[in-house]
């Protein structure tokens, strides 16, 4: 597509004069600036805001998104917005090497902002992702974007039924990466590459559930008399597993309605000094918990660990 690197000529400048009672130079869709090139990084929030100062008071709007210079196919031109109406529209592209958030703010004339999805390939608008209109002279959208995908910009003046307003403005983006997409923004995810929830500062939910291992002692190790796991998740998977050899192979059971679960089977089984028996519980998207216990001669050490939504073993 013919684009126009936006973020390489300029950052909050005025673009070159265009001829007297010239429409600007991003007036068509096919001809919009672009605020980074696909593949490259997207300018970032402060100190990275990207912006250009553009005079709209000659633009229009095309009956085909495709015409003049591609012909026809690209369908009319969206003028509505919030059931407004806008015209005179000019044109800006991105496109996100990470998921985030996306800020934009025209100031100049009443106006609307709206954003959409297309396919660089064949350069046909896929879906409207949103669009806000405002009656003062400055407005403003928020919009998530996804790494990987391609996004254009229109920004048109509202028309109150006399004409769309039109005149000099000016445009600022600022990007806000959350690069594991749980809508924390990276700069205050504390887990920023692994997706979590707001309630636990972008990390994932951690179970916390109980484990009660009962033994008694005897002359090589210990006899189990109970396993138990309660407060588990309900749906979470609780694991038990032994080595290097204690008789029985690992085995799993789920956490229902009440909770709670028990290991029954196992009661009564010798486990030798040496050996390392675990108890997991998991679910997916969830911190883990594993305790961990040591046998040995007559008794057993316990070592809790996290389990993370990976697999991977680590401190709490």
């Amino acid at each position: 597509m013919m684009r126009h690197l936006l973020a390489a000529v300029l950052v909050l400048g005025m673009l070159p004069a265009a001829a007297a009672a010239a429409p600007p130079v991003n007036d068509d869709y096919w001809k919009s600036l672009s605020f980074n090139a696909p593949g490259s990084r997207l300018p970032r929030g402060n100190p990275e805001k990207v912006g250009a100062k553009i005079d709209t008071s000659e633009a229009t709007v095309q009956s085909d998104l495709f015409a003049p210079e591609h012909g026809t196919g690209g369908g009319a031109e969206n003028l509505t917005c919030q059931n407004r109406t806008f015209g005179k529209t000019v044109w800006f592209d991105l496109h996100p090497d990470v998921t985030g958030l996306l800020h934009l703010q025209v100031a100049g004339f009443a106006s609307a902002i709206a954003a959409y999805r297309f396919d660089l390939r064949s350069g046909k608008i896929v879906s409207e992702v949103d669009c806000k209109a405002g009656d003062s002279i400055s407005n403003e959208l928020f919009v998530s974007v996804s790494k990987g995908r391609h996004y254009t910009v229109q920004v048109g003046g509202i028309d109150p039924g006399t004409g769309p307003a039109g005149g000099p403005m000016e445009i600022t983006e600022e990007f806000f990466p959350d690069r594991d997409g749980d809508g924390v923004l990276d700069a205050v995810d504390k887990c920023p590459t692994v997706k979590g929830v707001q309630a636990q500062g972008g990390c994932p939910p951690r179970l916390n559930p109980n484990v009660f291992l009962n033994a008694t002692p005897s002359a090589t190790g210990i006899v189990l008399t109970g396993i138990k796991v309660t407060a588990a998740s309900r749906g979470a998977t609780v694991r038990v597993s032994c080595k290097p050899s204690c008789g029985f192979s690992a085995r799993s059971h789920r956490a229902g309605a009440t909770r709670s679960v028990s290991f029954s089977e196992l009661v009564g089984r010798a486990i030798r000094a040496g050996s390392r028996l675990d108890v997991s519980v998991t679910k997916r998207g969830t911190i883990g918990k594993l305790a961990r216990y040591e046998i040995r001669s007559g008794n057993f050490h316990r070592v809790d660990r996290c389990i993370q939504p990976s697999g991977r073993v680590t401190k709490c």
